[in-house]
């Protein structure tokens, strides 16, 4: 049985745990969950997000199903995540209408991925956001957050991280 596999079926002992939007994962049961050779509260916020912004869009998707199909774009067995450049292939398999944009005007909701630091030396970070009237909705921000954080503008949630990549979602 393949990493992959393995990870599917431990992650679906805990599909009836996750309720609602995810925040901090590193906190409840998402430490418990796994991604590639790790555990999802290490390199799951790619896959966090995907579900996240799923909910958003109306698909109720368990979490270990979107593992499972991201684990097709993992980096390193999952130690660095998924490819943040990946999020408009998942259209087939999860049905996310995802599109690269380089502006967050106009739109309902997008994925973001930010270098955490200093680009190529440090980590990344991937949250889903949710735009409305100037104030930006984030999901899982930072590891520890049980709850979504609110900003009053772009500048306020990005700072002067480099951005890697924005994906617009439809609903």
């Amino acid at each position: 049985m393949s990493i992959r596999e393995k990870n599917r079926f431990h992650n679906a002992e805990f599909s009836g745990k996750i309720n609602g939007m995810i925040n901090g994962q590193s906190t409840g049961i998402i430490p418990h969950l796994r991604y590639g050779l790790f555990s999802m509260s290490y390199n799951g916020c790619e896959v966090i997000a995907v579900y996240n912004a799923l909910l958003y869009s109306g698909k109720n998707i368990p979490l270990y199903e979107v593992s499972y199909i991201m684990e097709k774009h993992r980096i390193l067995l999952g130690a660095f995540g998924s490819n943040p450049y990946c999020f408009d292939r998942l259209g087939d398999s999860l049905s996310l209408k995802a599109e690269r944009i380089y502006k967050t005007d106009g739109i309902s909701a997008f994925i973001i991925s930010l270098w955490c630091g200093k680009p190529f030396l440090s980590g990344i970070h991937t949250m889903f956001c949710i735009p409305d009237k100037g104030r930006i909705t984030v999901y899982n921000r930072y590891n520890q957050d049980i709850h979504e954080r609110i900003y009053p503008d772009f500048k306020s949630f990005a700072g002067n991280r480099k951005i890697i990549s924005i994906y617009s979602v439809a609903v």
